[in-house]
């Protein structure tokens, strides 16, 4: 007699989101709508905070504002990709002119005031869901 185990597939978890930004109201928003699309999120209001953050979780991508006091986003981005380099970074700036600066640090770049579509679809493309493989 031959007996088939099922074992059970192992739930893959959501990509895991750190958002950075110093205006409550945006970040509030930003997370909202990234966990209404199925997103895992953690939210700091300063660069210090999301880097401890990301050194204290499995962070999938980052997210992160331009101009924030102590650290702007540049220097945010730097110090992450130090710490790992392969997380995708994005930078959500409501100043267009950071865009060059930020080219060295960030893998996209999303104005502010663009609709959320813009920041989904740069997430997809810099990480897509994982598909749970069927055997």
């Amino acid at each position: 007699m031959f007996l088939h185990s099922s074992v059970p597939s192992k739930s893959v978890l959501p990509p895991l989101l750190l958002c950075i930004d110093d205006d409550e109201l945006v970040l509030g928003c930003v997370t909202s709508v990234l966990e209404a699309n199925g997103y895992r999120t953690l939210s700091a209001s300063c660069g210090p905070l999301g880097i401890q953050l990301f050194k204290g979780n499995a962070i999938d991508l980052v997210v992160v504002d331009h101009d924030m006091p102590e650290m702007n986003g540049c220097e945010v981005a730097e110090e992450l990709r130090r710490l790992d380099s392969k997380v995708p970074i994005i930078m959500h700036s409501g100043s267009p002119e950071n865009s060059a600066r930020a080219g060295a640090f960030v893998d996209a770049f999303i104005p502010k005031g663009t609709e959320f579509n813009f920041l989904l679809s740069a997430i997809a493309n810099l990480h897509p869901r994982q598909q749970q493989a069927t055997t």
